[in-house]
């Protein structure tokens, strides 16, 4: 009674359908101006998808016209206890103790339907393939006769975020050579659309996962702040390469999440699932070859592969980025962010879920990055990141540990217990013997996976029948840890997995990857630590752009510039920017070259509050320092000249990690302070 008060207080006493409403079209996506709710006390739907096929009832026909006329509330709870107390008589008194909730179904054990109606004691959809061949008689399959109801499925939106135009960019900054950049927009207009809802069906243990696409995408669309993080793609490929190749439980669980996401696609057919499994375990058929040749490094890593690492990688570090971002950063809720990835692009961008910059989510980022730099911020990020992963992982193997010990003493207590049933106990002694078997021939299949998938791959391939858990499942899981199948494998709901806002639902587990995210960052640690060591001929093709893309300092001590490098340091001092030029000027008769002194001359004749120049007593013969803001720092071989940046070998250490940084730039000012002022 409570419940159904609850119900007619949220929706009202008229309802209506959802169709009713008005709406606009913005870039084939429909924008809802207003929506009326669903009212399921007085109404019924019936939703048939074909292919795959999946039958859904919402609400009941009899409560439809007991309560269809009647308009006060009081009236409507009067009928629906008279209607409760006539319920054990027409349905038994097992189902009945459900009463006549609309949040709990009945269901199909093959995944093909649910229904609401509390009177469905048979299966209601007269179309399905089993009833019409004849393998099912509406109720052999349905879980009213196993006097089954589950709460209604969890619904999962799918959601795209897409850039209809990128606004105004308040700042860009990238890591030298561009291997990672960085964007903050004001006013991008973003498309937020839903094109699917996941039913995360659970208890239907051949179709745990149900996707439902919509003909045209629903959404809006709004302008706001938003943040992009961008790949150099070709680094990328090349890093996940090289880990692939070294490191082998990568290559198992990589491979194995591959082939499996190729072969159950984006409808998640299970039954194909199994298929992959099954050819693997045994050994036999093209999935088993392919697996064997990528887990053994026998088979060239081709493009299809190496996409789906990036892919795995870049949406990993999305949703962990998103999370640092509310939860350190600023310390809102998830909901307030919108986020998504290119792959093949190799970029993530965030968004604020507000108009015209409502929440300061991004302009807390913008701030962090004017403050530390993109190299910092990235530290600071990474540094989060791996405590968070390292707390995780201690956290589980703890677990894990103890949940195997604690396995081990259920099973073996109930099956000496007296007051348990025989044939309770053998049901459970023989899923454990199938379980035993089951995690022998993963073993000798060198295969990695985790307690989910070992559940999924026993049933969908049925080496477990459904009726073999029955009244058992409670146990299926302790059987399944007392085997050693980790909860956490390559990632989970409580480390890279998000358990909403994700965009892509169930198929995150397999289109991210914890490991390949903990590698990833070992090697960006470091790189921005060690910074790049770099030798070769035009080296300037790698100097120059890291020295134009100063916008508040530019610190030079090299021993010779020519007119040309003279003339861009002039440029960038009328720009506004900060430069500070150290270098030599010996006398002529010790064989100072003509270009370089009349380089000097240029820069004192052009010395302004924005340049300053300075000469050593003695020529700067090993002394290469370049400080970009203060962030970057290059020291090497390299003089600021044509034939030294173009024509010969040249050696380049390139220096992000702050704490480097700054030791360069205190001998640059130790030596600054030392010379003599030309300005």
């Amino acid at each position: 009674e409570e419940y159904w008060q609850a119900i007619l207080k949220q929706v009202g006493l008229r309802g209506g359908y959802l169709l009713k409403g008005t709406y606009d079209v913005f870039a084939r996506v429909i924008v809802p101006n207003t929506l009326t709710l669903v009212d399921l006390s007085d109404k019924c739907f019936q939703l048939l998808i074909q292919r795959p096929h999946f039958f859904m009832k919402l609400g009941s026909p009899i409560l439809s016209r007991k309560l269809k006329d009647i308009k006060l509330q009081e009236k409507r709870i009067e009928t629906l206890r008279a209607l409760q107390t006539k319920l054990a008589s027409e349905i038994g008194p097992i189902l009945a103790k459900w009463g006549l909730r609309l949040d709990y179904v009945y269901f199909c054990y093959k995944g093909l339907a649910i229904s609401t109606d509390p009177f469905d004691v048979e299966c209601p959809h007269r179309e399905c393939p089993l009833r019409q061949a004849n393998q099912c008689d509406g109720r052999v399959l349905w879980s009213a006769r196993y006097y089954r109801r589950k709460f209604f499925p969890k619904i999962y939106p799918l959601r795209r975020l897409r850039v209809w135009s990128s606004g105004k960019k308040k700042l860009e900054e990238a890591l030298p050579l561009r291997l990672i950049s960085l964007s903050i927009y004001d006013k991008m207009k973003l498309i937020v659309s839903w094109y699917a809802v996941e039913l995360g069906t659970w208890f239907i243990n051949a179709r745990p996962t149900i996707r439902i696409f919509f003909d045209r995408s629903i959404g809006y669309h709004i302008p706001s702040s938003a943040l992009v993080l961008e790949f150099d793609r070709e680094w990328i490929d090349k890093l996940l390469a090289s880990l692939f190749k070294a490191h082998s439980d990568l290559r198992k669980i990589i491979a194995l999440k591959f082939l499996i996401g190729k072969a159950v696609g984006r409808r998640l057919e299970y039954r194909r699932l199994g298929k992959v499994l099954l050819s693997i375990m045994r050994g036999e058929g093209e999935y088993a070859l392919k697996y064997q040749e990528y887990v053994n490094g026998a088979k060239e890593l081709d493009d299809e592969i190496l996409q789906f690492m990036r892919r795995a990688l870049l949406h990993t570090l999305l949703h962990k980025l998103a999370q640092y971002i509310v939860s350190n950063l600023v310390g809102v809720d998830l909901s307030l962010i919108l986020f998504d990835y290119d792959y093949k692009g190799a970029r993530l961008i965030l968004a604020e879920n507000a108009r015209n910059n409502g929440l300061g989510i991004i302009d807390t980022v913008l701030g962090k990055i004017e403050k530390v730099g993109l190299a910092g911020f990235l530290l600071d990020f990474l540094k989060w990141l791996n405590e968070d992963l390292m707390s995780h992982d201690l956290t589980f193997d703890d677990m894990r540990r103890k949940r195997q010990e604690e396995a081990q003493k259920v099973i073996d207590s109930l099956l000496v217990k007296t007051d348990v049933g025989e044939d309770l106990k053998k049901k459970i002694a023989a899923l454990d013997e199938k379980v035993r078997k089951f995690r022998e021939t993963i073993d000798d299949a060198d295969v990695l996976i985790d307690v989910t998938l070992a559940r999924l791959t026993l049933l969908v391939t049925r080496i477990i029948e459904e009726r073999e858990i029955l009244n058992v499942e409670d146990f299926f899981d302790d059987i399944l840890e007392k085997y050693d199948f980790p909860l956490c494998l390559d990632g989970c709901n409580a480390c890279v997995r998000l358990e909403r806002y994700c965009n892509e639902g169930f198929l995150q587990i397999l289109t991210t990857s914890k490991l390949i995210l903990k590698l990833f960052v070992e090697e960006l640690l470091n790189l921005l630590r060690k910074g790049i060591s770099l030798s070769l001929r035009n080296m300037g093709q790698v100097i120059i752009p890291v020295l134009s893309r100063a916008t508040k300092t530019l610190d030079i001590c090299c021993p010779y510039i020519s007119p040309k490098y003279a003339k861009q340091l002039i440029k960038k001092a009328s720009e506004g920017v900060k430069v500070r030029v150290l270098t030599s000027l010996p006398e002529r008769e010790m064989g100072a070259l003509e270009y370089h002194i009349k380089s000097v001359n240029m820069l004192k004749e052009a010395s302004s509050e924005n340049l300053n120049v300075r000469v050593s007593d003695k020529i700067l013969a090993h002394a290469k320092i370049y400080i970009v803001d203060g962030r970057v720092s290059i020291t090497g071989s390299m003089n600021l000249t044509e034939r030294s940046l173009s024509e010969n070998m040249e050696h380049a250490d390139i220096k992000i990690d702050p704490t480097r940084v700054s030791e360069d730039m205190r001998q640059f000012e130790e030596a600054w302070s030392e010379a003599k002022d030309l300005s």
